[in-house]
């Protein structure tokens, strides 16, 4: 073999070597790959059968009145009712779906503009929205959402030269009532003015509405070249009370417009009020500032402690109350003493306050007042109870409820209460106002009949009580003996569940009382049963709302050819058919 055969031949050798090696090492690498890779598979394959299978949720969304499918709408699903989970938009025919969920308790709602935003709900009378169970694996199906027609109320605001007002705050607002008919304010939606003045709250629900221009603070700003200057709040038609405000009748997609408002500015100038108060050492006291019976939450206190004053600055032209409390902690000799052996009462007495008031009209000038503290007011008395031997009072309770004064506007002021086994109750640290005498609501089996101290009974009207107000000898009478009311709320000859029943004395005087205002939920086949304080009730069935407006103290007139009256006496059970009312 010559020399280039030779070298041919060995490099053909070493090259199919080289192809060996590699190829064996490439094999090697590829079935070590290919075994990772077949660990991996298993490995998610094993993963995936240990998680729950996932669900789906899916539904439509449909307009309220017709029943006409609503696309573009924006539908999300929450975990339970707060967390957003996933989000999705429906189609032409309003149809939406939501794939891969998992197992869990969700909330569906929807959104579009020119709608009201609603929820998924079982039963189209409920206030609150369904929760919906999906289990591992589950379809959720027919999850169908209606939204009603929103309706907008516009209007324009002006100052008294009939300028407009730009940035001014636009609130629209739904009474709410608790019992005894207190109104507080529920801002349901809210805007600015632009630079024209004119303003626009669209997406409300159908309803009444008070409009408010001007935050609830007693003082708001509206802002013009970026500063800002002040406005009075006012409400429709030009109130600067909401009591006397007119309400706004809005129906399902309407639009109301021409709601304006003319805004008074303040005074150019703002003044303060100093206060000296005297009848203590002690530089602790808490003081208060009122206007119109509404605490003023943005004049912060500036004390001056070597004088024993305060003072609050940035107040605008108007009638104020002043008041001062100083809480002071009781010695435990004195405290026992004031509440009897501690065996015989469930607390003590930890403290007493002290109280002063004071008035002070600011027209173009500071003002300066002095209050001196006093002592609160003190009840005592003894408990009776109607028809029972040898009763214990224990677990019972006579309260205070304010109805108006200091007692109704100063937060953290309710009264202090001891009730001993045989009765005897003493009530103090009363601040000065109005109020009703009640039963602790753990005593939903009994009622306060009457209450007489000083000769004058207090059970149906309300107690004054003054700055050092002392009364002695009053006696409660409890009673168990209720009047009953029963019956049935049908519509069509179909009951109606879920409807509230509600009684409301044909004396105006007691639906300030919070104990006389009763109601009851009928159950699955419309029935109720409901105690009542002896006396003349009209009688509605009402759907569920947000403002309980059965407690204003007018809902009565304003609904009088829907009401049912029944008069009850002790032990008496009255049986009535209602039907559903719309509330006016």
């Amino acid at each position: 073999m010559n020399l280039a055969l030779r070298y041919r031949a060995i490099h053909s050798g070493k090259a199919a070597l080289i192809y060996f090696l590699i190829s064996f090492s490439f094999a090697s690498v590829s079935t070590c790959y290919a075994n990772q890779q077949d660990i991996s598979a298993q490995t998610k394959s094993d993963s995936q059968s240990a998680a729950a299978p996932t669900g789906k949720i899916f539904g439509h969304v449909y307009r309220a009145d017709n029943g006409q499918p609503i696309s573009k709408a924006i539908v999300t699903l929450f975990v339970g009712d707060r967390v957003p989970n996933r989000t999705t938009r429906t189609e032409a025919d309003g149809s939406y779906s939501f794939s891969n969920v998992d197992p869990n308790t969700y909330v569906v709602e929807a959104t579009r503009s020119g709608y009201v935003d609603g929820y998924f709900r079982e039963d189209g009378d409920k206030s609150e929205p369904s929760r919906i169970e999906l289990a591992a694996g589950q379809a959720r199906g027919k999850i169908d959402i209606r939204l009603g027609l929103a309706g907008v109320i516009a209007g324009r605001i002006t100052d008294s030269d009939g300028e407009p007002v730009n940035g001014l705050q636009i609130f629209a607002i739904r009474p709410s009532y608790s019992e005894g008919g207190h109104m507080t304010e529920f801002e349901l939606a809210q805007t600015r003015t632009d630079d024209r003045g004119e303003y626009r709250l669209a997406g409300l629900k159908p309803g009444n509405y008070l409009i408010r221009a001007g935050g609830a603070a007693k003082q708001t700003g509206s802002i013009t070249e970026g500063r800002a200057w002040t406005f009075a709040p006012a409400y429709f038609p030009g109130f600067p009370q909401a009591a006397e405000a007119q309400t706004v009748e809005l129906s399902a997609g309407a639009e109301v417009d021409a709601i304006d408002l003319q805004v008074v500015s303040a005074n150019r100038n703002t003044y303060k009020i100093t206060v000296h108060i005297s009848g203590t050492s002690k530089t602790t006291a808490q003081v208060s500032v009122l206007l119109d019976d509404e605490k003023i939450s943005d004049a912060p206190p500036i004390w001056n402690y070597e004088h024993n004053t305060v003072t609050f600055a940035g107040l605008t032209p108007g009638k104020y109350t002043l008041v001062a409390r100083l809480y002071e902690e009781l010695p435990r000799s004195e405290s026992s003493a004031a509440s009897g052996p501690p065996s015989e009462t469930r607390s003590r007495f930890p403290y007493r306050i002290r109280v002063g008031s004071a008035t002070a009209s600011i027209e173009d000038a500071d003002a300066n007042v002095s209050i001196q503290l006093s002592e609160t007011g003190q009840v005592r008395g003894k408990l009776i109870m109607e028809n029972a031997k040898n009763p214990d009072f224990a677990d019972t309770e006579i309260d205070l409820q304010p109805r108006a004064g200091l007692g109704s506007v100063i937060e953290s002021s309710d009264p202090q209460v001891e009730t001993e086994p045989n009765g005897a109750f003493t009530i103090k640290n009363i601040l000065p106002g109005s109020y009703f005498f009640t039963l602790d609501q753990r005593e939903a089996q009994r009622y306060l009949k009457d209450i007489t101290c000083g000769g004058k009974d207090f059970a149906q009207q309300p107690i004054e009580i003054e700055i050092g107000t002392n009364l002695d000898e009053c006696r409660a009478t409890i009673s168990s003996e209720w009047g009953t009311i029963t019956g049935t709320v049908l519509d069509g000859g179909k009951a109606l569940s879920g409807v509230y029943v509600v009684a409301i004395p044909q004396l105006r005087a007691l639906r300030e009382n919070p104990d006389y205002t009763m109601t009851k939920t009928t159950d699955s086949d419309g029935q109720f049963q409901l105690k009542v304080i002896p006396g003349d009730y009209f009688l509605f069935a009402v759907r569920p709302n947000d403002q309980d407006s059965y407690y204003a103290l007018d809902f009565a007139e304003r609904n009088l050819a829907s009401a049912e009256r029944a008069g009850v006496k002790a032990g008496d059970t009255k049986s009535v058919m209602l039907k559903p009312a719309t509330a006016q």
